[in-house]
């Protein structure tokens, strides 16, 4: 994506190129059905090992669904269960989500754009602003969003802000865990723990957590915005038109 050329927030041309999750791959078309040919017992002792391959599989795969040989995943403290994190008066008239990704190219813009809008906003007791970090677009989203919830809930904000503005390109190896320390103490957050949070990826199986539940929840671009509840009109991706979307939600 960051090949492509830039769009505006808001825009049509964005709202067609924003980071979308790859969907699933389908059935591989290649092993296709064959003529019947050879003797029965050995395609009945085929039925018989697929049989047993899924068994085993669905096996498997409830094991690792109730716990069993499943690297545990952690909560922050600060973090709602589908991972949110929040800020602003709990008065607030109008409740804002963001989801997004910290490798994603349109999220930076959108951060660089709106986010002083989205500050003013929280700061004078508008909205109330919560944003889920996902992981999209691979490892390395899975590393930044990590090291933000290493860093505390004070630490989260300053570490979602540096880490747009000093974005690395997508999966290019850059955030290493020396990197995401240094951008920690560039950040203001600093200290053995989050060194620690950083190297040992405690937040990375919740980070993979949350990013299936949004996506299970219709989530699959980022940025994607909800005001009030509601999924936010392309309008609302730039400074003006997020003001006035929230103006709109706060007179209803």
């Amino acid at each position: 994506m960051s090949s492509k050329q830039k769009t505006r927030p808001g825009t049509a041309a964005h709202r067609q190129t924003v980071r979308r999750r790859p969907p699933g791959r389908g059935p591989n078309r290649a092993a296709r059905r064959r003529g019947e040919t050879g003797p029965r017992w050995g395609r009945s002792a085929l039925v018989l090992g697929a049989i047993a391959v899924v068994i085993g599989g669905g096996i498997l795969l409830q094991s690792l669904r109730t716990g069993g040989g499943a690297r545990p995943a952690p909560r922050p403290p600060f973090a709602a269960a589908d991972g949110a994190v929040t800020e602003g008066s709990a008065g607030a008239k109008v409740a804002v989500r963001e989801y997004g990704d910290f490798q994603c190219p349109h999220c930076r813009v959108f951060q660089l754009t709106v986010g002083p809008t989205i500050r003013r906003l929280v700061n004078d007791g508008t909205i109330r602003f919560s944003y889920v970090p996902m992981a999209f677009i691979g490892s390395e989203s899975d590393l930044a969003s990590n090291a933000a919830y290493c860093g505390g809930s004070r630490g989260f904000w300053a570490l979602h802000e540096y880490l747009f503005a000093h974005q690395a390109p997508e999966n290019s190896g850059a955030l290493t865990a020396a990197t995401l320390t240094s951008y920690g103490s560039a950040a203001g957050v600093s200290g053995p723990a989050y060194a620690a949070c950083v190297r040992a990826q405690t937040y990375v199986p919740f980070v993979q957590r949350v990013t299936d539940l949004a996506s299970g929840r219709g989530v699959d671009q980022t940025p994607t915005l909800f005001i009030d509840g509601r999924q936010a009109p392309a309008s609302a991706y730039t400074p003006a038109g997020f003001a006035a979307a929230v103006r709109a939600a706060a007179s209803t």
